[in-house]
């Protein structure tokens, strides 16, 4: 069986197959955004739930619900050692004469909200420009990276310290790719009475549906060509 017909029957049983627990958000599954605009049930503490990797080994969502007390307080330990699928990197010149590692193994919802490290259920390949704003360093003004709304989520948890951010990420596919296309971010704020507050952070990305703001990132950067299928990545 030639390649082009193994991959046409992954992506078959990507679509159609149905298991317990597990969502497989592929294309025709993030074409209907309604169905993901649920809320972890408010108990008045923190939860977190992590979606099952699926039957490609991939990360399908990661939900929190918490206060700003709830966050952690140990430090981040810096290394990582599991290999999200489509995992590879690469050195590659973003400027001239300027080169940078292009991929991070990004978390779904961020250390500084779950506590959560080297977790394959909270991993998924990322670009650095997508990851962390910038190709070689952090830069939380840019609107199209995670940083951007990650800080500043954190920051409307530190002004509101009696009320509870539900934030939800969640990877976007097509068919049988290993690398996610797009990341899309569900976050609204609840009082202590559970009672729905909604959340703009001045990013001309946000949309609103049912009192919770959906953005949707674009896992790319300016000086990249990505196979999304196996992850391989060269210099535009």
């Amino acid at each position: 069986m030639d390649k082009q017909n193994v991959t046409q029957k992954v992506d078959q049983k990507v679509q159609s197959i149905k298991l317990p627990g597990i969502k497989l958000p592929g294309t025709k599954q993030a074409a209907d955004r309604s169905a993901d605009k649920d809320i972890l049930p408010f108990e008045k503490k923190k939860e977190l739930v992590l979606g099952k990797l699926d039957i490609l080994g991939r990360a399908t969502y990661a939900h929190i619900q918490l206060k700003n007390s709830d966050e952690p307080t140990e430090k981040r330990e810096a290394q990582l050692t599991y290999d999200p699928s489509g995992w590879h990197n690469y050195k590659l010149p973003y400027e001239k004469g300027k080169s940078a590692w292009v991929m991070n193994r990004g978390h779904l919802v961020g250390y500084q909200f779950s506590g959560l490290n080297d977790e394959p259920k909270n991993l998924i390949t990322e670009t650095a420009w997508v990851n962390q704003g910038n190709y070689d360093s952090m830069n939380d003004s840019n609107d199209k990276a995670m940083l951007y709304y990650e800080n500043r989520l954190d920051h409307w948890l530190a002004r509101n310290p009696n009320e509870y951010l539900d934030y939800k990420v969640t990877p976007i596919y097509q068919g049988s790719e290993l690398v996610a296309r797009q990341i899309k971010l569900d976050y609204v704020g609840l009082d202590s009475q559970g009672k729905l507050i909604q959340i703009k952070l001045g990013s001309p990305f946000e949309k609103t549906v049912n009192s919770v703001t959906e953005v949707v990132l674009e896992n790319t950067a300016p000086n990249l060509l990505i196979d999304y299928q196996t992850g391989e990545v060269k210099a535009k």
